[in-house]
């Protein structure tokens, strides 16, 4: 079956599109020239309305298991050309890739973006895709907000962190490490506050950052970048209050949530540190860093003195992971034409 029907196919069930809402069909090809036939080295992407990016609404991304006969295969994804002249007027097609490794709580496919093409030059532009991968389409100032996964992926079946622990196992924890990143956990438990969520801490990512400047590989063999940049953590929750309030009440968390790795409780910290990145050759873009959170388990708080913390409805507080004392996290590289 022809990628186009797959996907089309998948869209009416997930997205229930229908042909009048299809916004663009983006030709990809297995050669350089932009050429294939209707059988082989040649494919369409069909982007319909529900899959165009929009900032602060819901949109779709598009996604599926790919087949694609005549297409130069590495083994975990082929090598494409995109007929740019296929692409929409100020608008890009985005392509995803799945979660980070060791995440916990999967949002699918489109939660890591690797790459924006837009229609500038109107060429053949060439570039990878996973076997598994998602693609959109985002218009405009809409594309800024293509780095987050989109909304209709949060639902709680997905961004629960409570229920993602049945489904999701999480890798062996190291004790000796708990201990010294939990230096409270030997405290009585307080009376005056409580937090019901007990157990381990559930690996998370947050939306892609995208980071200061660009960086290119010119030649012909791929190249390794360092990039040096600025990020301020910050400790985020679903319960609608302050980062402040996620500081104040570590303490009482920490008595019965066991965090994987050492976590910044503070209301907010700046780091500054290098990465380094392999830019593909010939290609150009840019640097993101996906952070990582150790979420607790989904909980309520009670108690007469829990620093403004709603004590009607359960929740739960991710704080950033650290490696070595900086954050940890996916680092990736962008190609954006």
């Amino acid at each position: 079956m022809h990628l186009s029907q797959i996907l089309a196919a998948q869209a009416v069930l997930v997205a229930s599109a229908h042909a009048q809402d299809v916004l663009a069909q983006v030709w990809v090809y297995s050669t350089e020239k932009c050429a294939g036939d209707s059988w082989s080295g040649s494919t369409d992407f069909t982007v319909f309305e529900s899959n165009k990016v929009l900032s602060g609404g819901e949109w779709k991304c598009m996604y599926g298991t790919s087949k694609l006969s005549g297409f130069e295969d590495s083994g975990t994804q082929y090598t494409i050309f995109v007929d740019q002249t296929t692409i929409p007027d100020d608008c890009s097609l985005v392509l995803y890739q799945g979660p980070p490794k060791g995440e916990e709580v999967s949002q699918g496919e489109c939660q890591t973006y690797y790459a924006s093409i837009s229609n500038s030059g109107g060429g053949c532009v060439k570039t990878q895709i996973q076997h598994d991968f998602g693609y959109a389409l985002c218009c405009g100032s809409d594309c800024e907000a293509a780095a987050a996964p989109p909304p209709e992926a949060d639902d709680s079946a997905k961004r629960d962190v409570k229920e993602a622990k049945d489904v999701a196992q999480p890798a062996p924890r190291d004790v000796a490490a708990m201990k010294r990143t939990n230096p409270l956990d030997r405290l009585s438990r307080r009376e005056d506050c409580t937090f019901s969520g007990e157990g381990d801490s559930v690996t998370a990512f947050e939306p892609q950052i995208r980071l200061a400047g660009s960086v290119n590989c010119p030649g012909p063999e791929s190249c390794d970048q360092t990039v040096q940049f600025t990020y301020s953590s910050s400790v985020t929750n679903t319960y609608g209050v302050s980062s402040e309030i996620g500081a104040s009440l570590f303490d009482v968390i920490s008595l019965g949530v066991s965090f994987s790795a050492e976590v910044s409780h503070e209301t907010s910290k700046e780091f500054t540190w290098s990465v380094t990145v392999t830019v593909p050759a010939g290609q150009s873009g840019y640097v993101t860093f996906q952070p990582r959170t150790e979420c607790t388990p989904k909980g309520k708080f009670s108690g007469g003195k829990c620093k403004g913390a709603p004590t009607d409805i359960e929740g739960h507080f991710c704080y950033q992971a650290l490696v070595s004392g900086n954050p940890d996290g996916q680092v990736s590289f962008v190609q954006d034409i």
